[in-house]
Formats: structure tokens, sequence, C-alpha cells
């Protein structure tokens, strides 16, 4: 899941960036997170692939990261014409924004099958009986 975090840290900076109208550290950011996307949305496609991805959500990571790259693109075209200008269309901004919540969703998704109910039931009874 690093991968996804490392992702989401990138189109957060971006945020931040565009934000502070910091508008080419905020493209040049954009342009960092798309390799970075594209990678974890190939790893988690090649996992699904040879059978060895989560058995809840496999198929849900190669989706949602594959459609944040695709936001990702669509934003870095839309911004790329616009840097002389130092105005940011709004396309721009809300594929940026779009990215950051699948990839929030992701990282939801993840946490909430590694903290389910019954997973801290079962470790709580484990501990219990091994006292």
């Amino acid at each position: 899941m690093r991968r996804c975090a490392i992702s989401a840290a990138l189109v957060l900076g971006a945020v931040v960036a565009d934000g502070a109208d910091a508008r080419t550290a905020a493209l040049y950011l954009v342009l960092a997170a798309i390799p970075a996307v594209a990678v974890a949305a190939l790893s988690f496609f090649g996992e699904l692939a040879e059978g060895s991805a989560d058995a809840e959500a496999g198929a849900v990571y190669v989706g949602l990261t594959s459609l944040a790259l695709v936001l990702l693109v669509i934003g870095a075209a839309v911004r790329s014409n616009t840097v002389a200008d130092h105005s940011v269309p709004a396309l721009a901004v809300s594929t940026l924004v779009g990215a950051l919540c699948l990839l929030g969703l992701q990282l939801t998704v993840w946490a909430s099958l590694r903290f389910s109910r019954e997973r801290l039931v079962s470790a709580a009874q484990r501990l219990g009986s091994d006292v």
C-alpha cells in the first residue's frame, strides 16, 4: 500500500501547490504523480492476474487506481497549456481533486479491510486466551 500512499502524497502536494498559486510546481507534481500512479495500477493488475491480489478488494484497487490515472492524465493535459497564463482551468482542478478522492478512497478501503471488526475481535480474543 506504500505505492498508493506515495501517489496520494504527490497528488496532495499538487493540490497544496495549486492553493498556494505555485502553478508550475503543481504541474510538475502532477507529472510526477502520473508514473507513480501508473506503476501502482500495473502492480495491482499484475497481482490480480497472477492471483496474489487481496481477495476482498484486489479488483477495486485496480479500478480506483486506473480511474485516478485517467483523471491525472486529463488534468495534466489541460494544465500544461495554461502555465504561461497563470490561470488554471476548473477542469484541471476538478480532475486533481477527483484523483485525490479516488486514491483516498482506495486507502480507506485498505484500512477498513485491515481493521475490520472481526479481525479486531479475534485479535482481542487471542490476547485474552494467551493471558
